[in-house]
């Protein structure tokens, strides 16, 4: 469970978040559900689903589904609230001790735009 408030010259923003997981054999399903509220206003909700596939100790394959309503800054204090729905598929595949590849390719869909994502490269445990 979280919360974060923020305080902007023009308005405020707190963002209500909790969290759960189960893990049973190689898998681990989570789920959060957001609540956003500007100047105190009515709450915003969102949802968001994950299931991990674990293989080969650490390495993972993922899907992420979410849904509902975000925030999002325009800036100076200002917010927008757009319906937003995404699925993501997204991996960290290990290569070694030290180094993994890691990719997400992605679709958004929302009221104020419609956004496609590939993303790709390696992390580095030090």
């Amino acid at each position: 469970a979280g919360w974060r408030h923020a305080e902007y010259p023009l308005s405020t923003l707190d963002l209500y978040t909790i969290a759960g997981e189960y893990w049973f054999n190689r898998y681990r399903a989570g789920y959060t559900i957001y609540a956003a509220s500007i100047d105190s206003g009515p709450l915003i909700w969102s949802h968001r689903g994950q299931l991990d596939r674990y293989y080969a100790d650490r390495s993972r394959i993922s899907l992420i589904a979410s849904n509902g309503e975000e925030v999002e800054s325009l800036g100076n204090g200002f917010f927008a609230v757009n319906e937003v729905q995404t699925l993501t598929l997204t991996g960290q595949h290990w290569l070694s001790r030290r180094w993994a590849l890691t990719w997400e390719v992605g679709q958004a869909w929302t009221t104020l735009y419609d956004k496609q994502r590939f993303r790709a490269g390696f992390t580095r445990q030090f």
